[in-house]
């Protein structure tokens, strides 16, 4: 069994006790912990992310770049971890005009473009004016 971990914040002794773990990378840390630190913990625990953005307030699942969430140092600590499992995209192809600022509906070409950007840690483009910061669902 995988134990996902979404919406629910776990403490070091329930981490250390899983067999396997799929993460969500709006919800990837403990209090005091960095994305780095999570990983270290989980380690090759971890099968399974789900890949998207927000604002560090609200679940956003917005396309990566469009938030706050630091990509470069969230691969790095994937990769320091020899993480191969899959990263499966959880967002929405339609912007949300209250919650993000985007030119037009995502493609799927988009979606791929973002992950070739993330893996290769080159600056990933963003559909418009991206996240609008803090504002409620």
């Amino acid at each position: 069994m995988i134990i996902g971990l979404s919406t629910y914040n776990p403490d070091r002794d329930f981490l250390n006790s899983l067999a396997r773990a799929g993460i969500d990378c709006v919800e990837l840390s403990l209090p005091g912990m960095d994305y780095a630190d999570f990983l270290r913990l989980l380690g090759p625990k971890i099968v399974a992310t789900h890949i998207s953005d927000y604002d560090f307030v609200n679940e956003r699942h917005w396309l990566p770049g469009e938030g706050k969430i630091d990509w470069r140092a969230l691969m790095d600590g994937l990769d320091a971890i020899g993480y191969a499992g899959a990263f499966t995209y959880e967002l929405g192809f339609k912007g949300d005009p209250r919650t993000v600022a985007r030119s037009r509906d995502l493609t799927p070409e988009d979606i791929v473009r973002n992950a070739r950007e993330i893996e290769a840690r080159h600056p990933l483009t963003v559909i418009g004016g991206g996240g609008l910061p803090n504002l409620p669902m």
